[in-house]
């Protein structure tokens, strides 16, 4: 019915005029909006303010077919570059390449479809709010939700987070109140805001400018507040290398790489923590333990080392896990809990039609794993795209002093990775008021503060050192996450729905 529906020749006629341009807007401002997302255009990322009022227009200028094939070009531009590490990863583990083909194209159809069903709530929010301040507030709501959804049901997928656009501009400051999400629900008030202005009469233009004055002006008196306290300092010192995938199955490769880290290590005895990347030791690592290592840990050196390995769990029936680990204490470690799809474990619906020959997936970390201590750091550990995880970070930042992530980027050869895992990691720091720290591998090491500043990255260099504060308590984002929010929207948008019926109603009486 709704496919004769499309076929419409009426529709299709429609859709060939000034239709067309609405959804080719769409699919541009889409491409727009991943770019701001993905690079530091510093000052070209306020351009936001101008494109969404444009895309809610655009949404619920015509009908409800337009707003859904918008919506779902809209968001098939934001996440059209973002899968390109799936489909290496694929080929990487010998998945034939329709298969990823068809893969990625059925997430990007799941995203799209998400962005679709948000258009088609602003398009009859639209239609049905009285006022349309209330408009404004309804479909900050549902962008909010969008934002929300977004991140948890697809798992980060493709790592674009629409506040990741305004990390460089005051409005990121707002995260420790309300996180990343919640800087997206302020981003639509204002978008929406900056709409309505240009909506309404000259009369009710005042009441809107005097409100954006006072909401700025609320802004700036309870931005600069700290709500966790500095404890005390410590020299960290974090490697940073560049070993391909393909590098990392040559032992004779991974042998000079852990000689070079021991000798960095044993030159830095007075560093109270060194990090050493994701897949330090891809393969054998209590073989290199015993063998290497060991001696050195007797002899009171590498006992500051955290580093990133794969190890045996015997909670998992011997599957090796993405670890990261304390040389000094191996009982103190982190199982990686967020893996990455065909990269680290095999879908269970797909295992069976795309792999003839399963070697197996890594065990998955469970939930209830503590800070890992080494001196006065009690470290909440990150694994590569865990990072992109807000209320993941959140709940293992909040009983530690320092937030450490280890990341091995060679799944995507460097480029916009590392800006797009800079800009999350700025946000984990500001949201929780505590120092982030991430070795990598295929990336730029860095030291972030507590106001989400990079204080220190590495570019050319073996490893970087800088004396960073430890840092306790808790952060308002801390302790209710978005929870404020998320009520507040599901309850403005029922009493907008009951308000439109009640009047509806009246009307039809």
């Amino acid at each position: 019915m709704v496919y004769n529906y499309f076929l419409n020749l009426n529709v299709v006629r429609q859709l060939t005029t000034n239709r067309c341009l609405i959804l080719f807007a769409s699919f541009g401002i889409g491409i727009i909006y991943a770019t701001l997302i993905k690079n530091n255009y510093e000052y070209i990322s306020w351009l936001i303010f101008a494109l969404l009022p444009i895309l809610f227009w655009f949404w619920v200028k015509d009908n409800w077919q337009t707003s859904f094939l918008s919506g779902a070009l809209f968001g098939f531009g934001v996440c059209l570059f973002g899968l390109n590490w799936l489909y290496d990863a694929g080929l990487y583990f010998g998945v034939e390449y329709h298969w990823i083909i068809l893969i990625i194209s059925l997430i990007y159809l799941l995203i799209s479809l998400l962005y679709s069903f948000a258009a088609i709530l602003i398009y009859y929010l639209f239609k049905l709010t009285l006022h349309k301040l209330l408009f404004v507030f309804g479909v900050a709501s549902i962008w909010f939700l969008l934002s929300m959804s977004h991140s948890h049901l697809f798992g980060g997928l493709p790592y674009l987070q629409n506040s990741y656009i305004l990390i460089n501009t005051p409005l990121s400051n707002l995260s420790p109140y309300v996180g990343s999400i919640g800087v997206d629900f302020i981003i639509a008030i204002i978008s929406g805001t900056i709409l309505l202005f240009f909506y309404v009469s000259r009369r009710n233009k005042s009441i809107i400018v005097v409100s954006f004055l006072g909401f700025f002006m609320l802004m700036i008196k309870f931005l600069p507040y700290q709500f966790t306290q500095e404890k005390q300092d410590i020299d960290v010192l974090l490697m940073n290398d560049r070993i391909s995938m393909q590098d990392k199955q040559k032992r004779a490769v991974i042998t000079d790489r852990i000689k070079k880290y021991i000798k960095i290590s044993k030159q830095k005895p007075d560093v109270g923590l060194i990090v050493w990347p994701e897949s330090s030791i891809p393969n054998n690592f209590y073989n290199f333990y015993k063998n290497d290592l060991l001696p050195l840990i007797k002899q009171g050196l590498l006992k500051n080392v955290l580093l990133g390995t794969y190890t045996n769990d015997i909670t998992h029936e011997l599957k090796l896990s993405n670890t990261i680990l304390s040389l000094a204490d191996l009982k103190q470690k982190y199982n990686k809990q967020h893996l990455a799809p065909f990269g680290e474990y095999i879908p269970p619906l797909l295992r069976d039609i795309i792999y003839s020959d399963v070697s197996g997936d890594l065990g998955e970390g469970g939930n209830n794993q503590k800070p890992i201590k080494i001196n006065k750091a009690v470290i909440a550990p990150l694994i590569c795209f865990e990072i992109l995880f807000d209320r993941f970070a959140m709940q293992n930042a909040k009983d530690s002093n320092l937030i450490v992530a280890l990341s091995d980027l060679s799944w995507f050869k460097g480029g916009d990775i590392n800006i797009v895992m800079d800009k999350a990691s700025r946000y984990r720091a500001k949201e929780n008021q505590k120092f982030f720290i991430r070795a990598d591998n295929f990336g730029n090491s860095v030291v972030i503060n507590d106001n989400g500043k990079i204080i220190k990255q590495a570019k050319n260099e073996k490893y970087i050192q800088k004396k960073i504060k430890l840092k306790s308590g808790l952060t308002p984002y801390a302790r209710y996450h978005n929870n404020p929010l998320l009520l507040f929207s599901i309850i403005f948008l029922l009493f907008v729905f009951f308000l439109s019926l009640k009047a509806i109603f009246k009307k039809s009486n």
